[in-house]
């Protein structure tokens, strides 16, 4: 075995801090297996889209209000109720009043919705103008659309104005194929997250993004002192959430 992976291995039980949290869901009429009652008759004819139908008030509790998404928002989207935990780490209640949070990769704004609720301003980044769309109106849905600046660019080239309080992103993993992956790896992200971490993390150290549950944590602890989370729906772990700087629990 190398002294580098040894050093690895050394600061990953030094600062590698692993905190399970089960999130309920919503009071939505399911069967056994957590799927929504009506899911196979309302299933879109899309099977692409219908095999996340049944999970669909998972994901955005006010659907049926006018939620819009796309084929990439029905697999990449935060449910709510972890977006919900996710927020609450980064807007703590004694300094909600003032924050200023990003949401980078903010895609469909699953994320960005529960960040305005808890942070007076929140600037909400995706390379995707449609999905921005997306985003605006379901943050109207939510009634918080008047506290996010949206912005069209891409996260390898963007550096905001004015350094966020805290930062969350979401990355894109390369889609449901991940799950196929004995380990994901950092490097199969489809940006150069590891440059982008370090560029945000000289704006905040108060960085947290989330990844899929099979990550490797060695690689999230060579990016610095972590906490990392499970973030569990129903009993089922369904995403690794990493926190890092201020935002790691006492």
């Amino acid at each position: 075995m190398s002294e580098g992976f040894c050093s690895i291995q050394q600061r990953f039980v030094k600062n590698h801090k692993l905190k399970k949290i089960k999130k309920e869901s919503h009071n939505h009429e399911k069967d056994p297996n957590g799927i929504s009652a009506d899911a196979l008759e309302d299933a879109p004819k899309d099977a692409r889209i219908a095999k996340y139908w049944g999970q669909r008030y998972r994901l955005f509790r006010k659907f049926d209000d006018g939620i819009q998404m796309d084929y990439e928002g029905w697999f990449s989207v935060t449910p709510e109720k972890i977006a919900e935990h996710i927020a609450n780490r980064l807007c703590p209640r004694g300094r909600r009043k003032s924050m200023l949070t990003m949401d980078g990769f903010c895609g469909v704004g699953g994320n960005t919705i529960q960040l305005a609720v808890r942070s007076p301003i929140v600037l909400a980044v995706d390379i995707d103008v449609n999905r921005i769309a997306m985003a605006k109106n379901n943050a109207k849905v939510y009634g918080v659309d008047r506290k996010v600046e949206f912005v069209v660019a891409n996260m390898e080239h963007f550096v905001p104005r004015v350094a966020p309080d805290a930062i969350f992103m979401s990355p894109p993993w390369g889609g449901p194929e991940y799950k196929n992956k004995g380990t994901f790896k950092l490097d199969d992200m489809c940006v150069k997250f590891r440059e982008i971490f370090r560029v945000y993390q000289a704006l905040s150290p108060n960085l947290a993004f989330i990844v899929p549950r099979n990550t490797n944590l060695e690689q999230l602890c060579e990016l610095g002192r972590v906490e990392v989370e499970q973030n569990l729906l129903n009993k089922k772990i369904k995403t690794i959430t990493a926190y890092y700087g201020n935002l790691i629990c006492k």
